[in-house]
Formats: C-alpha cells, structure tokens, sequence
C-alpha cells in the first residue's frame, strides 16, 4: 500500500504488541521515491486519551450541576408551599381556629392510586379520621426559619459532594496513570 502512490504524503499509525503507537510519516521526495519517518507517539495518545476523559467528566460535572440546579429550584418551590402552608395555620391559631396538622408520612398510606389534590385531600380526610392519630403543632417563625437555614446549608453540601467527587476521582485516575508511566 505505501508502494503504490509514491507522489502523495501519507500518515499512518500502528499499535504495537507490547501498546506503543508508531506513527509512520511517508514524504515524497523530487526525485521520486519517498523517505519514512517512524516516531513514538504513545505519550502524545495517552496524553489525548487523559484530555478527552478530562472533558468528559467535566461535561458530566456540568450535567450533574445542572440537575442539582433543576433540584435547588424544586426544593426552593417546597420551602415556599410549606412557609405559606405554615404562615396560613399561624394565622389561623391567632384568630382562635385549632390548627392540626398531620405528617406527610402519616398521610401516604391513605393515598389509594395516584397522586393529585383530589386523592390527597381524600387521604388527609381519612387519616384525620382515624383514632389516635398523631397531630403535630404548627412550627413558630423561629422554628421554621431555622429549619430553612438547615435545609439550604445541606442542599449546598449535597451540592458541593457532587461537584468535587468527580474532580477528586479523575485526579485519583490521572496520578495513578502518571506513577505508573513514568
């Protein structure tokens, strides 16, 4: 093959049995015929092999980061709910209404097939139904503020873990490679 078009340069690579990469470089040369440069490319591959891991596990970190964004904004929607939910049952026991407000926990059993407002309200109906069900009281602003303060503080852990485990395991992966090639 490298005989039969002697007027073109050509490139080609071989992985050799024992895994280095030998590129052989064909150049014409004026007066016909060709001069063949053969080099060791294995570094060079390996260090391109490394830089496309390295983008792919960024790439990943920033889906992850993303999706722990996407998280964030959900959770944030919760809180929300839950501090006009709680606001709405303070003001109530101000105008002299008993407030009782049952677990979600304890609630969930009673949900018989999907969930929307109508089988949750079912559910809830039934559950405050039951003998010796458990109420609890309502949270004070003080409660509640520092339950957000403890839930945002361990949604930015969460997200901090997710965004240094995958640099932490490709620097593991990288000087691992290095101690062993060099």
């Amino acid at each position: 093959m490298l005989l039969i078009n002697n007027k073109r340069s050509s490139v080609y690579e071989r992985t050799r049995p024992d895994g280095r990469v030998i590129e052989i470089r064909r150049n014409p040369v004026p007066d016909g015929g060709f001069v063949l440069i053969f080099s060791d490319i294995t570094e060079r591959k390996r260090s391109e092999e490394e830089i496309r891991a390295a983008r792919d596990a960024a790439e990943e970190a920033s889906r992850t980061i993303e999706a722990a964004y996407r998280d964030l904004k959900a959770a944030q929607a919760s809180l929300i709910q839950a501090e006009k939910m709680a606001s709405l049952g303070r003001e109530l026991a101000v105008l002299g209404h008993a407030v009782l407000l049952i677990p979600p926990q304890y609630v969930k059993p009673y949900v018989k097939r999907g969930k929307n407002d109508r089988n949750d309200a079912e559910a809830i109906c039934e559950a405050a139904g039951r003998s010796g069900m458990h109420f609890v009281p309502a949270k004070s602003l003080s409660q509640q503020a520092q339950g957000m303060v403890l839930k945002v503080r361990d949604t930015l852990i969460g997200q901090r873990t997710l965004l240094v485990n995958p640099a932490l395991s490709r620097q593991r992966i990288w000087c691992g490679r290095r101690k062993r090639g060099g």
